[in-house]
Formats: structure tokens, C-alpha cells, sequence
């Protein structure tokens, strides 16, 4: 591959053995108290944090642009996945409880600010006043760090995204993303104001 086919990589015999994330546990201690109402897994990628959020009683739907994905994951459970754009989701305003999402926001080619800040809205549009998101993004402390396909965001960067939103946690950790790469994330969990 010339250049990053994420479809590809989520075919990867890698990429599907890969069990949940550490941040999914972490989302289903924190997204608790909304298990009566339906969560997102934006950007679900193979579907192993979306399996594992199910797993753990929670309505969840996911997610992506990614159709192959999608249409395995559609034959092989018994869930809710749909092909969708993370800028423009295809559900009501304030229909989920939470939204929960390992992986997006470093990963756009062009017009990367534009397309955040477009994903930002759609997270804020279809979460009930009150509700959570848990996001992580790729870490750096160097502007422009990361490949073509990639960018990694420094904390300046990273706060520009949450404006909208009331800021209940924001820290950096280690995690292995879907395709089984282990990587340093900015990890935020956001709050919708009331």
C-alpha cells in the first residue's frame, strides 16, 4: 500500500484479532448511568469496542465509512451497524446519551480543522443535553506531526475542539487502536451543557 487503505488494514488478519481497547472499559464504567439510552460508537472501525460495549449492556450503534467493515460486521452479529458519515449522521438531534469514539479527529487528509470542527457538531447535534462523549485522538507536543493520512494534535489543537462542550476530563494515555497499533492518545471526555 502506497498510501493508507483503511479498509485494508481493517481486513488484516492483525487487525481482526484485536480485542477491545482499554478505553472501551473505561467507557463503560463512565457511560454507566446511560445504559437506558442509545450510545454511538462513532467511527467503529472492525466493531470491537462496539461488541464489547454491547457485551456490556449498552444500546449501542455503530458506525463508519468503512464498508467492508460495516458490511461484515452487519452478517456476522446481531447488532445495529450502519454505513455513515461521521459529518453528517443520519440520526435525530439529541437521540443518544453517549457518544463514543477511539480514533477520527487525526484522521483526515484535507481541510482536517473544517472537517473536526463539522464532526464536533454532529457529536454535540445528536447527544441529549447532559450526555457524554469519550474521544480519543493521536497525541503529539510537535505541530504538523503525523503522516499524510494522519495527524497527530497537540493539546492546543485538541482544545479547540471541545469549546462547545463542558470539558470533565483530559488526559493522555496508551492504547492499541483496531488495527492493532499501539499509540499515545489524548483522551477527553466531554459533557453536552443542558
Amino acid at each position: 500500500m502506497s498510501t493508507m487503505d483503511f479498509n485494508e488494514l481493517l481486513e488484516t488478519e492483525r487487525a481482526l484479532a484485536q480485542g477491545h481497547s482499554q478505553t472501551a472499559e473505561y467507557a463503560a464504567q463512565v457511560f454507566a448511568d446511560y445504559r437506558n439510552f442509545p450510545l454511538l460508537d462513532l467511527a467503529c472501525g472492525n466493531g470491537r469496542d462496539t461488541l464489547y460495549l454491547a457485551g456490556q449492556g449498552f444500546q449501542v450503534i455503530g458506525v463508519d465509512m468503512a464498508e467492508k467493515a460495516i458490511s461484515r460486521l452487519i452478517e456476522i452479529t446481531g447488532l445495529d451497524f450502519r454505513l455513515a458519515d461521521a459529518c453528517d449522521l443520519p440520526f435525530p438531534s439529541n437521540f443518544f446519551g453517549a457518544v463514543y469514539n477511539f480514533g477520527l479527529l487525526h484522521v483526515f487528509t484535507e481541510a482536517r480543522e473544517q472537517y473536526r470542527r463539522r464532526v464536533m457538531e454532529e457529536i454535540k447535534r445528536v447527544l441529549k443535553p447532559g450526555g457524554l462523549a469519550l474521544l480519543n485522538i493521536l497525541w503529539t507536543d510537535q505541530q504538523g506531526c503525523g503522516l499524510p493520512e494522519i495527524c497527530c494534535l497537540t493539546e492546543e489543537e485538541v482544545d479547540v475542539l471541545y469549546q462547545k462542550f463542558i470539558l470533565r476530563e483530559k488526559t493522555v494515555i496508551n492504547d492499541s487502536s483496531c488495527t492493532g497499533w499501539v499509540g499515545i492518545y489524548w483522551r477527553l471526555l466531554l459533557q453536552k451543557p443542558l
